[in-house]
């Protein structure tokens, strides 16, 4: 009976750069590829290769690394991906920071992380939670403070729903509303086209940060009336 197989084993390299409160992490694998005969219930070694190595990054906190520097096991297989961060083109950062993040493409979104944490950019190396909840981190995993854009689809606040006038009017009263605009709804939402309605950007109060942070996401009914609420303008909705 004669019977092949192989045998593989794993070696990785790690190597850590420290930036600041940032390490990056890089993670090169290799690994050799032994030929086995079994004849006669002997192994034999037929022959040996070696794959082209394969190689990981990312970034975490150095307070992360600290914790797990003896562990190597940890850099290879269990670091998880909310712990690592990325970084963000200035552009993506100043439209976030407006509430307007959704407007840029996503091609436009990112920068080489190496390269930004080796600059010192590192308000630009953050955790992107923005495909989840619209939120970026810091290295402390704190919200990054920013505006909140509401547009004619995101606010939903129509003269079909609104006094508007008199909520404009409101709006520019309080020092927490700007670039306030009334438009035509375009002829493509057919349900409301010609329609006016009311864009606004909402200026959260930087001293109670975290308690608007869950009002963030303006396409969250339940979170999006909860601000407007606290804004004054459920009193211009008009009645049924």
């Amino acid at each position: 009976m004669l019977t092949l197989q192989e045998q593989i084993t794993k070696f990785c390299d790690i190597d850590f750069q420290h930036f600041g409160l940032f390490t990056y992490v890089t993670v090169s694998s290799k690994y050799k590829i032994v030929k086995l005969r079994e004849d006669d219930s002997t192994l034999k070694r037929l022959s040996t290769r070696k794959k082209e190595p394969k190689g990981t990054s990312f970034c975490i906190t150095r307070k992360l690394y600290e914790a797990n520097k003896d562990k190597s096991f940890f850099f290879v297989d269990k670091v998880s991906r909310e712990d690592q961060f990325e970084a963000i083109t200035s552009k993506f950062f100043k439209a976030y920071q407006a509430g307007i993040g959704w407007k840029i493409e996503f091609a436009d979104w990112h920068i080489d992380l190496l390269q930004a944490l080796k600059d010192g950019k590192f308000e630009r190396v953050v955790k992107n939670r923005y495909m989840n909840d619209h939120t970026l981190l810091d290295s402390k995993d704190r919200v990054i403070y920013h505006r909140v854009r509401f547009d004619y689809v995101h606010g939903q606040v129509h003269e079909s729903n609104y006094r508007i006038d008199d909520l404009v009017k409101h709006f520019k009263k309080r020092k927490d509303i700007t670039n306030i605009d009334v438009i035509s709804i375009p002829y493509y939402n057919a349900d409301f086209s010609g329609e006016r309605a009311v864009e606004f950007t909402y200026i959260p109060p930087m001293s109670r940060w975290n308690q608007f942070v869950g009002w963030y996401y303006p396409d969250t009914v339940g979170s999006k009336y909860t601000l407007f609420e606290k804004l004054g303008v459920d009193k211009f909705r008009k009645k049924d």
